[in-house]
């Protein structure tokens, strides 16, 4: 076609329609015919019931769309598996199966049809929706199963706090409740077991259905970059009929397991019936957490506006007001923090990158870099004219998340 469209615009014998044989005004190809064609005999090939779904083009766009056709599977060529020689030409809704023209006249002349490329559009559609919905179940899956490992670390400290109280109450009331506080711990005990083994259970059936679903997105991960239409309309039902399958539906993960329960000693006089119950926790009760503090450090800053920590121990500190940016050094028992590093800097937000360069927005159109060699600040490569820079923070995958504004509104950008 290239060589129709050079010898047009080179004033060599131009070429007739392949259909009228009398027109020279070439303007389409039909790509299943493989003709070149008149705009008249186009719109008449249109009309044709036995060529109506076929697929016709300007001939300016035959480059363009063959490179587009590249990265498309072979649909045109998708041989029929009734008719030998025959390539399917459309998809009976019906029967949901695609068929050629000559099951259509023996078999899906009365059926709901629609166009091979269009029901393959569709199809493709709804595939990649299942892979992101599976994509998506297998996160929720490791939200729960993270949610699991805090519980029983969680339950296994109170577990230890618990049975040190029963054990204090043990030793207050001595000898007389000895049998009294073995039965306490037993129950406890039970409830232990029963917890992890509840725990254990719903991690093995939730690392089971991620594992299963692991399977499934490589399948249909695997099918799409076939790009066979056959292999995306087979894996279409296989993962429509899960679906509809009750038994094959995705069970979120249960992180609501029956927990320990709390030991409550009783004020009332020292008798064994006195000794104390163990009493359920509500579910706010046991995610509640206290925090206590250790230990104070002093600076000369009024206030601590950022704080990044370093691998070797030392820590960067800002007040944005005086302009102060200090690397400091604490020490246990010592509380007066070692200045390592004074500098004079305007710092609205910091993070530390891989190479232990300290990254600073400074609300202007790009990011600084603080050098861990040099110590010298310098502007980076990071710009975002004409946004001003707020919030950065480095992720644990390198990932540099920068939050930017523009007059009233803030949006964010990602750098990796």
């Amino acid at each position: 076609m290239m060589a129709l469209s050079n010898s047009l615009q080179s004033g060599q014998a131009p070429m007739l329609c392949q259909m009228c044989e009398e027109s020279n005004e070439i303007k389409w190809k039909c790509l299943q015919c493989d003709f070149l064609l008149c705009t008249k005999c186009q719109q008449l090939h249109q009309k044709v019931k036995s060529t109506d779904q076929h697929i016709i083009i300007d001939i300016k766009d035959i480059t363009t769309y063959q490179h587009d056709v590249n990265d498309q599977p072979d649909i045109i060529n998708t041989p029929c598996s009734v008719h030998n020689g025959q390539n399917c030409c459309q998809f009976c809704k019906t029967c949901e199966e695609i068929i050629c023209s000559l099951c259509f006249l023996q078999a899906h002349n009365t059926h709901d049809m629609i166009g091979l490329a269009k029901e393959y559009e569709l199809t493709l559609e709804a595939v990649n929706n299942f892979r992101t919905e599976v994509e998506e179940n297998i996160l929720q899956i490791e939200k729960g199963l993270s949610k699991l490992d805090i519980r029983k670390t969680s339950e296994e400290s109170l577990y230890e706090s618990e049975k040190q109280k029963i054990l204090n109450r043990e030793r207050t009331l001595k000898n007389e409740i000895e049998m009294h506080t073995q039965n306490l711990l037993m129950k406890l005990d039970h409830r232990r077991e029963y917890f992890k083994k509840s725990v254990q259970n719903e991690e093995n059936r939730s690392k089971k259905l991620k594992k299963d679903l692991e399977i499934r997105r490589e399948s249909l991960d695997h099918t799409l970059k076939q790009n066979n239409a056959t292999e995306v309309f087979n894996i279409f039902k296989q993962e429509r009929e899960l679906r509809a399958d009750s038994k094959q539906r995705i069970a979120p993960v249960n992180t609501r397991i029956k927990g320990l329960p709390q030991y409550v000693p009783e004020k009332q006089p020292i008798l064994m019936s006195q000794h104390g119950v163990l009493t359920e926790l509500g579910d706010k009760e046991q995610y509640k957490f206290e925090f206590q503090v250790l230990q104070q450090f002093k600076t000369k800053f009024i206030v601590v506006e950022n704080l990044v920590c370093c691998e070797d121990g030392t820590m960067w500190i800002n007040n944005n007001v005086a302009n102060k940016l200090r690397k400091i050094q604490l020490k246990k028992g010592s509380e007066p923090v070692q200045i390592l590093k004074k500098l004079k800097a305007f710092v609205f937000s910091m993070a530390l990158l891989p190479t232990g360069d300290l990254l600073i927005s400074s609300k202007t159109d790009a990011l600084q870099i603080l050098s861990k060699a040099t110590g010298e600040i310098k502007r980076s490569i990071f710009s975002f004219a004409p946004l001003l820079t707020l919030a950065v923070h480095v992720t644990k995958a390198n990932q540099i998340i920068v939050g930017v504004r523009e007059k009233w509104r803030t949006i964010s950008s990602q750098w990796s």
